[in-house]
């Protein structure tokens, strides 16, 4: 299915789209809010790597 143009405005031809970009954009947020979370609390710091380099 693709998009419905209709006056000049791009509407997605379902909501199932949407509901699959939204659940994407939110499994990559949760990602990066556990990979600083264990990274905080088993290093003391969110940026370790800057620790390491000087």
């Amino acid at each position: 299915m693709s998009a419905v143009q209709t006056g000049g405005n791009i509407k997605p031809a379902s909501n199932l789209y949407t509901a699959l970009l939204a659940l994407a954009c939110g499994v990559v947020a949760a990602a990066a809010a556990y990979v600083t979370y264990k990274n905080f609390f088993d290093y003391g710091t969110l940026f370790k790597i800057v620790e390491v380099f000087h």
